[in-house]
């Protein structure tokens, strides 16, 4: 069995990933220190994000961490949610519909972004990436990831963003 944070052990083996996730946050916030890693907070206070892909299983984790340090530290995050599937957001953050901090933008990577998005940072971690669609689509895959990366560039220079981060 993988050990979890702290010395627990995980039992669940179909949720490992979760779990684990979940026990080092439940760790760090039971002790001394309120959150993981050493880092100042204080960079994200009042400020701006776009995650596209945030349907996906990095991005949806981004953004469940962001509104919980929103939360905790009382910083007024907001945050642009871009997925090529409104449903998809709608379902998937369901519990944030009504959210002020959150905006929801059906909008696919690969097309250019005609309204100007304001954020400091940028995410992308939009890929169809599973093994089903690198084997029947494989030029499609490649186009999210680079062109989108491209689009989502320019729209870092448009907006000013302070950072954008690709996640592969």
């Amino acid at each position: 069995r993988p050990s979890g944070c702290g010395g627990r052990q995980i039992h669940d083996r179909r949720a490992d990933c979760k779990i684990l996730s979940i026990k080092c946050w439940t760790t760090y916030t039971e002790n001394q220190y309120n959150y993981p890693f050493d880092f100042d907070y204080s960079l994200l206070k009042d400020k701006s994000f776009v995650i596209a892909g945030s349907t996906g299983m990095i991005g949806s984790a981004l953004v469940d961490l962001l509104i919980r340090i929103s939360d905790r530290l009382d910083f007024d995050l907001r945050i642009v949610l871009l997925s090529r599937n409104i449903k998809n957001l709608e379902s998937r953050f369901a519990y944030y519909v009504n959210d002020r901090r959150i905006q929801f933008l059906e909008h696919d990577v690969t097309a250019p972004f005609n309204n100007i998005v304001d954020a400091n940072y940028i995410i992308h971690a939009a890929s169809d990436a599973n093994p089903i669609a690198y084997a029947t689509k494989p030029v499609e895959v490649m186009q999210s990831n680079f062109i989108g990366m491209l689009n989502l560039l320019n729209l870092g220079k448009e907006c000013k963003s302070n950072r954008i981060m690709y996640v592969s």
